[in-house]
């Protein structure tokens, strides 16, 4: 530091805790000689609490927010996915694991269309997801047939809509899928 004359500053904590930016700074004689460095401390140990507190205080309420979110999903009775915006599964209710035959650690995490041996990589569902969701946020009543390695044919209504995060987290992804193949079923045969 006293090389290149360029002060310097940090933030340093005591061992009782306090907080202080300590600046350095080359000190000159009059003759324009360094001599030596003199120290200053500015006690910032007020405004580095109330960081913390706020930086808790924003924990708390994610924490509160995400703890909302999985009872939601947990109490709703059709299958449900949240996926995150790169289509990833961060969480599915226990309708979805039975009614698809299917377990956490094969869901969570994954892309929805590598789910169940890419049984979900369905052409009208990257649409659905790629392209019309982006633009309208929000689809509903979407009908779709598919045939399922463990369940066989279905026919299902989606409905999904993109919520849109902030500067901490990421656009999440609501997917609600209502088996309907019994009802089509007696729809069609009358």
């Amino acid at each position: 530091m006293l090389d290149t004359l360029i002060p310097k500053e940090i933030e340093v904590q005591t061992e009782k805790g306090g907080w202080y930016i300590m600046c350095i700074q080359p000190y000159r004689t009059l003759n324009n000689v360094i001599e030596g460095a003199v120290l200053t401390f500015v006690d910032i140990t007020q405004r580095k609490q109330a960081e913390d507190a706020l930086l808790n205080a924003e924990l708390e309420k994610n924490k509160s927010q995400l703890q909302m979110l999985e009872a939601i999903v947990a109490t709703v009775r059709e299958p449900l996915l949240v996926l995150d915006a790169d289509l990833r599964v961060i969480q599915a209710n226990a309708s979805f694991y039975t009614s698809f035959r299917v377990k956490q650690d094969d869901t969570v995490g994954q892309l929805i269309y590598d789910l169940g041996n890419s049984q979900w990589n369905i052409p009208a569902l990257r649409e659905l997801l790629e392209e019309i969701l982006p633009e309208k946020t929000v689809f509903n009543e979407y009908e779709m047939t598919h045939e399922f390695e463990k369940i066989g044919r279905h026919t299902m209504k989606l409905n999904a809509r993109r919520m849109a995060g902030d500067a901490n987290r990421s656009d999440l992804i609501l997917l609600a899928i209502a088996d309907i193949t019994g009802k089509t079923e007696k729809e069609n045969a009358s």
